[in-house]
């Protein structure tokens, strides 16, 4: 399976998702939220919700990563008694599958 592409990402003001790749800006993805008339947002909450949405999407890397490193140290300290820690790990690995095409 093909890994994403490298960051970071950066939400721009037309809720696009870009990528510095090559020297350049590469598109990542369009963020949409709520109505839109073709490319057009519907009301100031939709364009709102698409510039929420295109954030998120850019932090997806950052995320990804913050995850992997919370799953890879936690599991050094935490025992199988350990409840809380184990379901961390648990929503961790969820988290990681899904974004690695491991999960759904």
């Amino acid at each position: 399976m093909a890994e994403h592409t490298k960051g970071p990402w950066k939400a721009d003001n037309l809720a696009k998702v870009r990528c510095e790749a090559d020297g350049g800006y590469g598109l990542v993805a369009e963020a949409h939220g709520g109505r839109y008339y073709g490319s057009i947002p519907a009301t100031v909450d939709d364009l709102e919700i698409s510039h929420a949405n295109a954030r998120l999407i850019a932090a997806a890397p950052d995320l990804l990563a913050a995850a992997q490193y919370l799953r890879e140290h936690l599991a050094l300290f935490c025992g199988p008694d350990d409840a809380i820690a184990n379901e961390i790990l648990r929503i961790a690995d969820a988290a990681i599958a899904r974004a690695t095409g491991g999960g759904s």
